[in-house]
């Protein structure tokens, strides 16, 4: 073994202290042969039929052939040690999962085929619009661009669907789906690309990267399996792949939990590099794997790519922008929720601070404010009052924290909220830093002594609402309300809503002269419509997961048949079929606004159902995803691809992890949220302008398992049953559902049970500590899983003639056929022959008697040709069952062919034995 795998060969093998002793054992033993070593080693690792399939062909195949003669009658590569209760579930079983769940219809297939980016797309000339040939070429090359937007957002929703599904091979690389980006075209099925041009390149590396992003979180987290520096150093030297691939890779594995295990030198290695994938990835996955620990090491890492923490140098350090922003990022992630106010000075400065006369505007500098604003907010995440009364007694009265956000959200002098210390400036910003009262200027924009609040006004909004989340600081809450004229129009709006379009609106004349007054129709459409959004959008949050009564009303609320939200905001803008007044209100919005505001409301649906699959939000979904306009409209309107992203999102998100998990709502996970469902629209996969969007799968810290399996002791496999759940609120009454399923959060409630015909009963009482942590215990370490007791009655038919022990079958081949020739169930048959109510009597067993010398030959020659045919390993089954055989012959009263079966049974045991 030390030669094989070096002298930690029981840590590259997992082992703990009692495996190593039982490994050894069966290694030096002597009276073991090398095939049943090999069976006992397979035994204790827990290998399955899958974990074998993944070896190299030589090695599954050698292994396959030791253990080939523990197989059953049903399953022909079953192994001795069944599938236990914590190993993570395997493909096969999370089809069968899905298959008890949506049993009638295939809407997870439907979802999956709708985020699969690995086939070419059909290109049908015929169907193009065009004439000569440039413009068929011109077509095909405006529909292929309609593609890419719909392919390169694609990824984002993968990330939901195949979260943490798979287990790792350690003895190969992750396999990445491929990124397909050309097309065929039909008939002549020629494969077209677009001309390579450094658009479409930079298009094509962001594409590559998520895609990677989206491969890496199929792996499962770090709570269930360890990978170590070599298995992720294949992954990231993969020649098989392309560089932003691994990088995305990368990112994956630290939102898993895995990017620690990552050498340290190796890690430096790639950051010193400064390539732009690499060094993103490494320092959003590095933060997110030490999230809100302060680590030491990462924070030096992020130190090192930010020049306002440098401190004084006379390096001149060119560092990447958009590294900058993941650097600004992670320092959030990695102080998240500590109240670190010396961090959190120094990024009110970055954001309120202008730009030198000797510096050129960055075009992603709006998203580099926007970051530091969510860094803000996640450090001071709920802590605002506490962070607010911690103020130390400072000889010159600062203004506070929240009074620095304030003057950058509304607006105000520098001087009160920018606070740049000269000794933390560097060589290059000492020149710029002379007085807080000097002008700043660029070679773009001459700024002012006042904060430019188009640049600070979204960052500090939003780190102000992170940070007195849940708080019910009424004053800050003053602070956020929009001014009171739109309050009024809000209102108003609201009203005329709710009329029907067959029912007379009376407008007085005070609000008649108000509405000729008015000129910016636009703002006001745009306001109601933001606003509603925003409160859809925080109910989802709030209520996300949940069932019952509770459940219906907010349903009402996102999607009524009586304010019409969804409808009239996922038109197809033919202002003429829309019924007033939601048609005043897409009129008078712009297109854009009223585009954003329907991805947001569906989003918030696909959140309020996550892991449910429910179909009527599918359905919106396909129907904003199939408004396919004409191809120059994909091109010249910027927000088609937020719109694909966001439909994507929000199928993917309705399974997310094949339907295994929720979003928890505690306060970090509803920040991690906000900042990744946050609203605003990317042209395109590379835009990173306004919004730095690898920030979009921050989500994953925010997810917890939820899936409930009834699992049947004796098969191991899942069933369906009933169950009913009690909540905290009396006012609610008990729900009963059919599991599997999704739990609601765990913290609204008081009991589940688990019941049924012929299901042994079992109960949660969630009131008692003890048995909240077992079932928080079945989620996560037992995946879900609760063994429960079947009778074999309640079965299922094709289920119970699979089973492994059933070969009676086989003996009673000469049966009466049954309608549909449908096998007969010897359980069902054997309760039936006890009623008297049974046609026939109850000594009825509906075959043939055999109480003659010639149909006992007869059955005996059958029986004994069956023996022969069967493999020498089913043996014992076959002696159990003629033992079987002989009980049913003797409560029929036939003797002569119970004793012959006895004789026979004896005789086939004899031959087991030698």
């Amino acid at each position: 073994m030390q030669r094989l795998l070096g002298r930690s060969w029981e840590r590259r093998l997992r082992l703990d202290t009692s495996q190593v002793d039982k490994v050894a054992e069966i290694i030096f033993s002597t009276r073991k042969t090398p095939a049943q070593k090999s069976d006992a080693l397979i035994s204790e690792f827990g290998f399955t039929r899958w974990t074998i399939g993944q070896l190299p062909s030589s090695i599954g195949l050698l292994l396959g052939s030791i253990i080939v003669g523990k197989h059953t009658s049903t399953e022909l590569f079953q192994f001795k040690r069944p599938q236990t209760v914590s190993s993570f579930p395997q493909p096969d079983e999370i089809a069968q999962i899905a298959r008890i769940r949506w049993p009638r219809d295939v809407r997870r297939d439907n979802v999956r085929a709708m985020l699969d980016s690995t086939k070419p797309v059909l290109i049908a000339t015929q169907h193009l619009d065009a004439g000569t040939d440039g413009e068929i070429r011109e077509a095909q090359e405006q529909f292929l661009l309609a593609t890419w937007t719909r392919y390169l957002s694609q990824a984002f929703g993968r990330a939901f669907f195949n979260f943490r599904t798979v287990l790792p091979n350690p003895a190969e690389a992750l396999t990445v789906p491929n990124l397909c980006l050309s097309a065929r075209i039909y008939p002549s099925n020629l494969t077209y690309d677009l001309t390579s041009t450094e658009h479409l390149k930079h298009l094509r590396e962001w594409g590559e990267f998520y895609n990677g992003i989206a491969a890496g979180l199929s792996i499962v987290g770090a709570d269930v399996t360890r990978v170590d520096h070599e298995w992720l150093t294949l992954c990231h030297t993969n020649d098989k792949i392309s560089p932003p691939t691994a990088a995305g890779l990368l990112y994956a594995f630290g939102m898993n939990g895995h990017l620690p295990n990552f050498n340290t030198f190796h890690i430096h290695e790639v950051l010193a590099s400064l390539d732009k994938f690499p060094s993103i990835a490494l320092l959003l996955g590095m933060a997110m794997s030490k999230l809100g620990t302060g680590d030491r090491q990462v924070h030096k890492m992020l130190t090192t790519h930010l020049p306002f923490l440098m401190g004084p140098t006379m390096l001149n350090l060119k560092i990447d922008p958009l590294i900058q922003t993941s650097a600004v990022a992670g320092l959030g992630l990695l102080f998240a929720q500590t109240g670190h106010t010396k961090v959190v000075n120094k990024l009110l400065n970055e954001i309120g601070k202008s730009l030198r006369a000797d510096e050129e505007p960055s075009p992603e500098l709006p998203a580099y404010k926007l970051s530091a604003g969510f860094a803000i907010g996640l450090i001071c995440l709920g802590l605002g009052d506490e962070i607010a009364a911690a103020r130390p007694p400072f000889k010159e009265k600062l203004p506070s924290i929240p009074d620095r956000l304030r003057t950058l959200m509304i607006g105000g002098p520098k001087d009160k909220c920018v606070f740049i210390q000269p000794q933390l400036l560097t060589c290059s910003d000492t020149q710029a830093a002379t007085t807080t009262s000097q002008e700043s200027r660029s070679n773009h924009v001459r700024e002012g002594t006042n904060v430019n609040v188009h640049m600070t006004a979204h960052p500090a909004t939003i780190a102000l609402g992170l940070m007195y989340m849940r708080t019910g600081n009424l004053q800050i809450a003053g602070d956020l309300e929009c001014r009171t004229r739109y309050l009024c129009l809000k209102k108003y709006v609201q009203m005329c809503l709710k009329f029907p379009s067959d029912v007379e609106v009376t407008i007085s004349d005070r609000e008649q002269a108000y509405w000729d007054e008015l000129v910016d129709r636009e703002t006001v459409a745009e306001v109601y419509l933001y606003a509603m959004t925003a409160a859809c959008f925080a109910i989802a949050l709030k209520f996300s997961g949940i069932i019952g009564e509770t459940y219906e009303d907010i349903l009402k609320i996102l999607n009524s048949a009586e304010e019409h939200r969804m409808l009239f905001l996922m038109h197809d803008f033919n202002i003429e079929n829309i019924e007033w007044p939601a048609r005043h209100l897409v009129k008078a919005a712009h297109r854009s606004v009223v585009n954003l505001c329907a991805d947001m409301i569906l989003l918030s649906m696909a959140i309020l159902n996550v892991g449910r699959g429910k179909v009527n939000t599918i359905r919106f979904a396909r129907y904003r995803r199939s408004q396919d306009c004409e191809l120059s409209f994909w091109a010249h309107n910027l927000w088609k691809y937020n719109e694909e992203m966001s439909v994507h999102r929000s199928l993917a998100m309705l399974f997310l992890g094949e339907g295994r998990y929720g979003f928890k709502r505690d306060n970090l996970a509803i920040a991690l949220l906000v900042i990744s469902m946050y609203p605003i629209v990317a042209h395109h996969v590379a835009d990173n302008r306004l919004y730095h969007q690898p920030l979009r799968f921050l989500w994953t810290q925010a997810v917890e398992p939820r899936l409930l399996v009834p699992m049947c002791r004796k098969k191991n496999k899942p069933i369906r049953c009933d169950i009913e759940m009690r909540f905290k609120d009396s006012s609610l009454r008990p729900c009963y559902c059919s599991a599997p399923m999704m739990l609601p959060p765990i913290e609204d409630l008081t009991l589940i049970e688990l019941s049924g015909a012929g299901v042994e009963k079992i109960r949660f009482d969630l009131t008692k500590e003890d048995r909240k942590n077992e079932l928080i215990e079945i989620l996560t370490t037992g995946h879900g899983r609760v063994p429960v007791t079947v009778t074999e009655s309640c079965l299922d038919d094709n289920e119970l003639a699979q089973q492994k022990d059933w070969t009676l079958r086989q003996i009673f081949d000469h049966r009466v056929e049954r309608p549909g020739g449908k096998a007969v169930k010897f359980a069902k048959e054997y309760e039936r022959m006890k009623m008297s109510s049974h046609p026939g009597g109850p000594g009825d067993l509906r075959w043939r008697s055999i109480d003659s010398v010639p149909a006992i030959r007869q059955y005996l020659k059958t029986l004994h040709m069956e023996i022969t045919s069967s493999p020498p390993s089913l043996a014992s089954f076959v002696v159990d069952d003629v033992k079987l055989a002989s009980c049913v012959a003797k409560y029929v009263d036939n003797n002569s062919l119970a004793n012959r079966l006895d004789i026979e049974a004896q005789r086939l045991e004899h031959a087991t034995e030698l």
